[in-house]
């Protein structure tokens, strides 16, 4: 990170535009330090140091030789990294999903049709990715089941949903019972907990919606949804 940020500071020192640099980097990582930060916020970086670039450039000519050189070859580097970062991405983008519930939801609504008195839970937060789909609340573990609002509400006042922790499960299902179950683990560290948690409850995966949170070249962070039915039941969904 260094080799690319140094030649932007000369440049900039050039222009003479060292305040704004550092008035720029300095409120970001200000912002990164008062509010809650994800990788992705590294883009206003970026746009910052664009944004240098931009009103400094009329110093390139003020560098040396060897300057301009490292400043060229470093944006250079820079912009390649960037492009392949965006065009793996779009790959992603156009060839897979970044969240499985509007399958899900689709599958819930043809089973609805024809079985129309299961029983369904939800549990994870990614699983509520499913309710926009809806016209009133599809889950039966969750709020008042059919109530019209197909929507999760964020408010302080309204109950997380159900995490897919394995106490969180055992209590779920401590004298309730139902036919299926929509499951987000959300990280994948927390996948086989669950499913070893699930199974000791007589409920078997049957299917996975897939989708994925895509960071640079990599999967960051999982949005499947499983689906669960009972290990006993051996009907289609």
């Amino acid at each position: 990170m260094r080799r690319f940020l140094l030649p932007i500071v000369a440049l900039a020192a050039a222009a003479r535009r060292r305040f704004v640099f550092w008035s720029l980097f300095l409120a970001f990582f200000a912002f990164s330090a008062a509010q809650y930060g994800n990788l992705w916020h590294s883009g206003l970086l970026w746009l910052a140091l664009v944004f240098v670039l931009w009103v400094s450039w009329d110093g390139r000519a003020s560098l040396s030789p060897a300057q301009r050189l490292w400043l060229d070859g470093a944006l250079g580097v820079w912009v390649a990294i960037h492009g392949v970062y965006a065009a793996t991405a779009w790959s992603h983008d156009w060839n897979q999903s970044y969240c499985g519930g509007p399958a899900a939801a689709q599958a819930l609504q043809r089973h609805r049709q024809t079985h129309p008195q299961d029983r369904i839970a939800v549990l994870g937060v990614k699983a509520f990715s499913m309710e926009p789909w809806f016209s009133a609340n599809p889950f039966d573990n969750y709020g008042r089941p059919g109530e019209a609002r197909g929507y999760y509400l964020w408010s302080d006042a309204n109950p997380l949903p159900p995490a897919p922790t394995p106490d969180a499960i055992r209590r779920q299902f401590a004298g309730a019972t139902y036919d299926y179950v929509f499951l987000s683990p959300g990280e994948f560290a927390a996948r086989a907990p669950a499913l070893a948690a699930m199974k000791a409850q007589g409920y078997c995966r049957i299917r996975t919606f897939p989708g994925a949170l895509f960071w640079k070249t990599y999967v960051y962070e999982p949005d499947d949804i499983d689906l669960f039915g009972r290990c006993t039941d051996k009907r289609a969904f």
